[in-house]
């Protein structure tokens, strides 16, 4: 892999296609992210975990994220407690989840990450843009949330923003 280019995680560990609620979370904390090791990868990398239990959506994530510059995927997870141990193994910067997920569900995700001292953007993509499921969010910690069928490409907006922005904010800092 050679500087500024995404690696693809293969699908060795996901389940059969299920269609999943998934969502994008409100950007979080740009200075405060500054401030960690989590942007850092390999030097000078942005970490995404993408969470969502579709084989196609994390595909297609993965693959629209690898054509942007500065960003690592770490990993892909098919379900919550899958996700939580990603998180927790490399604390990435970037959580792009899904509500709709087995085991524990993208709420229950959310609001376990917003537990631990590292700072994270979770961004929620979801098929259901219902006022209940937003607020909860929101309040749960998300940064962004976003619907599936309308906004799928603003997920690679919001990545490309972060690594810009933290080129202006803190050039990447060291561990």
């Amino acid at each position: 892999m050679g500087t500024g280019v995404c690696q693809q995680i293969p699908y060795t560990h996901l389940q059969p296609f299920r269609t999943g609620l998934s969502g994008i979370l409100r950007l979080f904390g740009f200075s405060s992210l500054g401030q960690t090791d989590s942007v850092q990868q390999n030097g000078h990398t942005l970490k995404v975990l993408i969470v969502d239990d579709s084989p196609l959506i994390s595909e297609r994530l993965n693959q629209m994220l690898s054509e942007v510059e500065q960003v690592q995927i770490v990993g892909l997870a098919a379900d919550g407690d899958e996700a939580l141990r990603l998180f927790h193994e490399f604390r990435p910067a970037v959580v792009l989840l899904d509500l709709e997920i087995p085991g524990r569900n993208g709420l229950e995700v959310l609001r376990e990450v917003r537990k631990r001292a590292e700072p994270c953007v979770v961004v929620v993509f979801t098929s259901y843009d219902l006022p209940d499921f937003r607020d909860a969010c929101l309040r749960a910690g998300a940064d962004f949330f976003l619907r599936k069928s309308t906004e799928f490409e603003r997920v690679v907006e919001i990545v490309h923003g972060l690594v810009q922005q933290y080129g202006r904010q803190n050039p990447w800092p060291g561990p």
